[in-house]
C-alpha cells in the first residue's frame, strides 16, 4: 500500500505533469531508511522511490531521480516528500531482460548450442544424485535441503561417508547464507540511505524468483518448490525456487 500513495498525492502528480510523464506508467517501490545515529524514533517509516516503464518491464533502470517521500506505515500516509531537481531518465532501449519462450526441445536446444555443457562439464545421461524427499543423496554426501522466507535455501545434517567405518560423519549441522550487505555509496539525496541488507531488511527467500528450466538450469536439473510464511504471515510458495544438478 505504501508504494501506491505517492501516484494518489498531489505535490507528486505534480512533479509528474511538470516531467511529462504518464502517471499509469509509474511503479514506486519501498526502501528501509537506513539509521545514521537519529535519535530513536519508534515510528515505522520507509521512504519511497519512483521508476518509469514506458517501454519496457526493468523499471529499475529507468529510475526517476530528484524526487523521494517518506511514508509512515502506521499512519499510511506520505509525512514528507521532496522534488529536487529535474533529471533526465535514461531511455528504454535495450533495458529489456526478458527472453522469448520457445518449446522444451527448442530451450534445450539453445542450451546445447551454447555450449553451457562443455563449460561447466554437464552430465548427458542419467544424474548421479537422489532425492527422498528434501533429502539429497550425492556421491559420499547426504544433507538435507529446506527454505526460509528470510534466508534462503538451507543446508542441514551434511555428512560424508567414512569408507573406513563405514558410516556417515556429519561435518555440519546447518548453514546458510546469513547476510548480503550491499552499500551503493552514492551520496545524492535520493541514494545515500541504500545500505541495503538483502536478508535482515527484505528477506532472501521471499525476494526469491523461480528458476526457468535450459534457461537458468541444464537439462538433468532436478527442481524444489520453496514453502515459507510471507510478510503478512499468509502461507506461501516459490516453485522451483533452487535445484540439484
Amino acid at each position: 500500500m505504501a508504494n501506491a500513495l505517492p501516484l494518489e498525492y498531489p505535490p507528486f502528480i505534480a512533479s509528474m505533469e511538470k516531467r511529462g510523464l504518464k502517471l499509469e506508467e509509474i511503479v514506486c517501490v519501498s526502501f528501509t531508511v537506513g539509521w545514521f545515529g537519529e535519535k530513536k524514533n519508534s515510528n515505522r517509516v520507509v521512504k519511497v522511490n519512483c521508476y518509469y516503464l514506458n517501454g519496457t518491464v526493468n523499471f529499475y533502470m529507468r529510475p526517476i531521480e530528484g524526487v523521494i517521500l517518506v511514508v509512515d506505515l502506521d499512519q499510511m500516509k506520505v509525512t514528507w516528500y521532496n522534488d529536487r531537481a529535474i533529471i533526465p531518465i535514461p531511455k528504454a532501449e535495450g533495458t529489456d531482460y526478458r527472453q522469448v519462450k520457445g518449446t522444451k526441445g527448442e530451450g534445450e536446444e539453445r542450451f546445447r548450442s551454447g555450449s553451457i555443457e562443455e563449460k561447466v562439464g554437464m552430465q548427458h545421461d542419467e544424474p548421479n544424485f537422489s532425492i527422498e524427499g528434501h533429502t539429497v543423496r550425492w556421491e559420499n554426501w547426504e544433507f538435507h535441503l529446506a527454505f526460509d522466507m528470510r534466508v534462503g535455501p538451507i543446508i542441514s545434517v551434511a555428512s560424508i561417508l567414512d569408507p573406513e567405518q563405514n558410516t556417515y560423519r556429519r561435518v555440519l549441522y546447518r548453514g546458510f547464507l546469513s547476510e548480503i550487505f550491499v552499500p551503493y555509496m552514492d551520496l545524492t539525496f535520493e541514494w545515500y540511505f541504500r545500505t541495503i541488507f538483502d536478508a535482515g531488511e527484505y528477506g532472501g527467500g521471499v525476494s526469491t524468483t523461480p528458476l526457468q528450466p535450459f534457461t537458468d538450469c541444464p537439462p538433468h536439473a532436478h527442481f524444489m518448490d520453496g514453502y515459507f510464511t510471507n510478510q503478512d504471515g499468509s502461507p506461501t510458495k516459490t516453485p522451483n525456487v533452487f535445484l540439484c544438478i
